[in-house]
């Protein structure tokens, strides 16, 4: 039989300002036995100047502050979505107002947690984030739902569908493909089929993009 060779693990980067969060978030990474954290930095600067640096290892997922000294959160996250366009962009904040989470979210972001969820929740929110989906603390799905739902669409027709709006309002809350099936009682082939059309109408190829533009254009 041949040997079991140890899985890699997700290599996640932090840049947090507050030296004694940063360090229990980079504590419970380490502690988790599938990701680790080579680097964490209080600044854009210093994560970009690591970046530049080429000598760690490249990350999947960048855990982000939105209230940063110099560069902010939000410059940062789409300075990293064109330097890592594959790299997963979770926000880390105590900003839970329409403004931030949509412009996070158009910015590039993959998830938006609030740092008044229990510690815990962020190995998981990097997991599900890594594994296709749009994590998000609940308060803020409820925030994104609202400005989804409020006040009339405006811009292009997108023509979307019933169904792929209902499609495109569960992505907004955090669902995967999985999820959405279960919850609409559809086969995955069919909600994968109304996801691929969703992103053709809105020109756009991830979750965090089409939830982004239909926070942008009110299409709920």
């Amino acid at each position: 039989m041949r040997p079991t060779l140890p899985q890699a693990k997700t290599v996640v980067w932090i840049v947090e300002d507050n030296e004694d969060l940063r360090s229990t978030v980079v504590d419970i990474l380490e502690g988790t036995g599938d990701l680790t954290c080579p680097v964490d930095e209080p600044s854009m600067e210093g994560i970009f100047a690591v970046l530049q640096g080429g000598a760690a290892p490249p990350p999947a997922v960048v855990v982000v502050d939105l209230g940063l000294p110099g560069m902010g959160g939000l410059e940062g996250i789409a300075k990293l979505r064109g330097d890592l366009p594959t790299c997963e962009i979770l926000v880390f904040t105590v900003f839970e107002d329409h403004e931030k989470i949509s412009a996070a979210i158009r910015s590039g972001a993959t998830g938006y947690l609030l740092k008044s969820e229990r510690m815990d929740r962020i190995p998981a929110a990097i997991r599900e984030a890594c594994g296709g989906g749009a994590p998000m603390s609940p308060s803020v799905a409820r925030v994104a739902l609202e400005q989804l739902r409020s006040g009339p669409a405006r811009g292009r027709d997108y023509r979307l569908s019933p169904r792929e709006i209902e499609v495109l309002a569960l992505m907004a809350e955090g669902l995967v493909k999985k999820e959405i099936a279960d919850h609409l009682r559809l086969s995955y082939h069919t909600v994968d089929s109304y996801v691929r059309g969703i992103y053709k109408k809105l020109d756009v190829n991830t979750i965090q993009g089409a939830v982004g533009k239909a926070l942008q254009e009110r299409l709920l």
